[in-house]
C-alpha cells in the first residue's frame, strides 16, 4: 500500500506538538526515577499519597513536619503547648531560616553531632548575652533538657528537677516544668509526667496556666493509653473557662484526644472550633483543613484552605492540597488550576500532581488553545465550534460546582460548630431531648429519650394517589450531652408499591443533631454536607 507523506505531515505535527508540550512532565518523572532514593528521604518528611487505581489518579498532599522538626520548632516560642496542632510550613524558607538561627536548633545540632563541649559553649554564649530574666530561664531549661534527651546525661534531668523546686515566679516554673515533662516522656515514664502535672495544677495560681497544665496532663494520659480520662479532664475544664485563648488550647487538646481514640471526624470538628475563635490563624487553618479533608468534612476543608489562601496567597502547600481536594471531588479543571498555581510558586508536589493529571485526564488549556487555533483557521467547521463550546461548558460547570462547595461549606460550618459545642457541653447546661417537637410545617411528634437512646416516629399523609398513602418518618440515635448522632429515615407508606417506586421515594441520612443554647430548638443536619439534609425543630410549649 502506498503511503502519502503529505497526508502524514499534519499527524506528525500533532504528535510532535503533543510531546513538546508535555516533555517537562516526562523529564520530571524520569528525574524522580533516577533520584528516587534522596527524593523519598526528602518527601517522607512532608507528603502523603492518595491513589485511585481504577481511575488511575494520584494526589500528593503536603502534611505536617516530622517529629524531629516538630520538636525543635515547638521550642522556638517561649510558651510550649505539648498538644499544639499548628505547625510551620516545611517549605517556608523564612521559617527554616529562623529555625537555623535559633539557639535551640544550634544546641540540638551540636549534641546530635556528638559535640557536647560545643553545645555547652553555644548555651553559655546565648545565656550570657540574654538580658531578659524569663528568657534566660528558657535557655537554661532547654539546654538541660537536650543534655538529657540528646547526650544521655542524667545530670540535666536532676538539675531540671531542682529548678522546679527553686523557681521564683510561676512563669519561670512553667518553662522548667515543660522541659522536665519532655524528659520524663522521652523515657516513657508517663506516671511521673501525670504526677508532675497533677501537682502543678494544684499549685497553679493563674487560671491560664492551670488550663495549659490540664492539657499537658491530658496529653500524658493519652500517652499512657488512658484517653477516656484525658477526655473527661478537658471536657470538665471547658465548662469553666471563658476566654477564647483557653478554649482554643482546650479544643486543641480535645482534638488530640479524639484522634488518639480514632474519632477522626470529632478531632476535625474540635479544630474547627479553634478557627471560630482564631479565624485568621494560618497554622490552625492549615491543620484543620488537612484533617477535615480526610473525612466527610470536605466542604469545610475547602473553605478553610480557601480562607488560608486569601490570607496567604503564596502558601504553596495549601494551594497544592486544595488542588488535591478539588481532584478528589472530581472537579478536575479546578484541581489543575490550583496545581498550576502551586507549581508556579515552586511546589514540587504540585508539579508531580500536574504531570499526573496531564497524563491521565487530558489537556484542558492545551485543548482549548488548539481548538481556538483551529477555529481561526476554519470558522465554518461545526466540529471545531462544538468542541470549543464543550470545553467552555466544562470549565463553567466546574467553576459553578466549586463555588457551590464553598457556599455549602460556609452554610454548614455554623451547624458543625454548634454541634461541637453541644457535644462537649461547652455551656455546662444539659438539656432534654424528651418531649413534643414540631417542624416548620407544624407537624408534631414525640421524641423518647431513654438511657441515651432517642427515638421518634410520625406520619405525613399525602393526597397523590399515584405515589401512595403517605410517608413514615423516623429518628433513631444516641445522645451525648446536648448532641446526638441520628439516622433519619423517610419511607413510603403503600403495601402495593414494594418495588422501584418505593425505593426511589425512601431516603436515609446519617445526621448530627444538637439542642441550641436556648434549649428549645433542635437542629438535625446530614454529616456529609453534599447530601444537604437539614431539619429544624421547635419544642412545643
Amino acid at each position: 500500500m502506498d503511503i502519502n507523506v503529505e497526508n502524514l505531515m499534519p499527524l506528525m505535527d500533532r504528535i510532535f506538538s503533543f510531546f513538546t508540550e508535555i516533555q517537562w512532565c516526562f523529564f520530571a518523572i524520569i528525574s524522580i526515577l533516577i533520584f528516587r532514593k534522596p527524593l523519598i528521604n526528602f518527601c517522607q518528611r512532608f507528603v502523603s499519597l492518595s491513589f485511585d487505581l481504577m481511575g488511575q489518579k494520584a494526589q500528593i498532599k503536603a502534611v505536617e513536619p516530622t517529629q524531629q522538626v516538630k520538636e525543635i520548632s515547638d521550642h522556638i516560642i517561649q510558651e510550649k503547648n505539648i498538644i499544639d496542632e499548628a505547625k510551620p510550613d516545611p517549605e517556608d524558607s523564612k521559617q527554616i531560616e529562623n529555625l537555623n538561627s535559633c539557639y535551640v536548633f544550634n544546641i540540638w545540632e551540636a549534641f546530635k553531632n556528638k559535640q557536647p563541649d560545643k553545645a555547652k559553649n553555644i548555651f553559655e554564649n546565648y545565656y550570657n548575652d540574654e538580658t531578659d530574666k524569663l528568657e534566660k530561664v528558657h535557655i537554661e531549661a532547654t539546654y538541660l533538657r537536650l543534655l538529657y534527651t540528646e547526650a544521655g546525661e542524667k545530670s540535666g534531668l536532676i538539675e531540671l528537677e531542682q529548678h522546679v523546686k527553686k523557681s521564683e515566679a510561676e512563669e519561670q516554673k512553667r518553662i522548667v516544668l515543660t522541659n522536665l515533662s519532655i524528659c520524663y516522656s522521652r523515657a516513657k515514664d508517663y506516671l511521673k509526667v501525670i504526677n508532675l502535672w497533677e501537682t502543678s495544677i494544684d499549685e497553679a495560681m493563674e487560671e491560664s496556666n492551670k488550663t495549659h497544665y490540664i492539657c499537658n496532663l491530658a496529653n500524658a494520659y493519652i500517652n499512657n493509653n488512658q484517653s477516656d480520662i484525658a477526655a473527661m479532664l478537658l471536657e470538665s475544664r471547658l465548662k469553666t473557662v471563658s476566654t477564647n485563648q483557653e478554649k482554643t488550647v482546650l479544643y486543641k487538646g480535645i482534638s488530640a484526644v479524639e484522634k488518639a481514640k480514632g474519632n477522626k471526624i470529632l478531632a476535625a470538628l474540635a479544630l474547627e472550633k479553634t478557627i471560630e475563635m482564631n479565624p485568621d490563624d494560618k497554622g490552625l487553618l492549615y491543620s484543620s483543613a488537612h484533617l477535615q479533608a480526610s473525612t466527610e468534612l470536605t466542604h469545610l476543608a475547602a473553605n478553610n484552605y480557601d480562607t488560608l489562601i486569601s490570607l496567604d496567597s503564596e502558601n504553596k502547600s495549601a494551594v497544592n492540597n486544595l488542588g488535591a481536594l478539588a481532584s478528589d471531588l472530581y472537579i478536575n479543571t479546578k484541581g489543575i488550576e490550583f496545581y498550576k498555581k502551586a507549581a508556579e510558586l515552586g511546589n514540587i508536589l504540585a508539579m508531580s500532581n500536574l504531570a499526573n493529571h496531564y497524563l491521565h485526564y487530558g489537556f484542558i488549556d492545551e485543548a482549548k488553545a488548539m481548538i481556538e487555533k483551529a477555529e481561526d483557521l476554519e470558522k465554518s467547521n461545526e466540529d471545531v465550534v462544538g468542541s470549543l463550546a464543550r470545553i467552555n461548558e466544562k470549565i463553567e460547570k466546574d467553576n459553578k460546582d466549586w463555588n457551590k462547595i464553598l457556599k455549602e461549606g460556609n452554610e454548614y460550618r455554623e451547624y458543625f460548630r454548634q454541634y461541637t459545642s453541644a457535644y462537649y457541653n461547652e455551656n455546662g447546661q444539659l438539656a432534654k431531648f424528651t418531649g413534643e417537637w414540631k417542624n416548620n410545617n407544624q407537624e408534631k411528634f414525640e421524641i423518647e429519650d431513654k438511657d441515651s437512646n432517642i427515638f421518634a416516629e410520625w406520619r405525613v399523609d399525602i393526597n397523590n394517589i399515584a405515589i401512595g398513602k403517605g410517608y413514615k418518618l423516623s429518628l433513631i440515635g444516641t445522645t451525648h450531652n446536648n448532641s446526638a448522632n441520628i439516622i433519619y429515615k423517610k419511607e413510603l407508606l403503600d403495601d402495593q408499591n414494594k418495588g422501584l417506586l418505593r425505593r426511589n421515594h425512601n431516603t436515609r441520612y446519617n445526621c448530627y443533631a444538637y439542642i441550641a443554647s436556648d434549649r428549645n430548638r433542635l437542629v438535625i443536619f446530614s454529616i456529609d454536607s453534599r447530601e444537604k439534609f437539614l431539619l429544624k425543630l421547635n419544642r412545643c410549649e
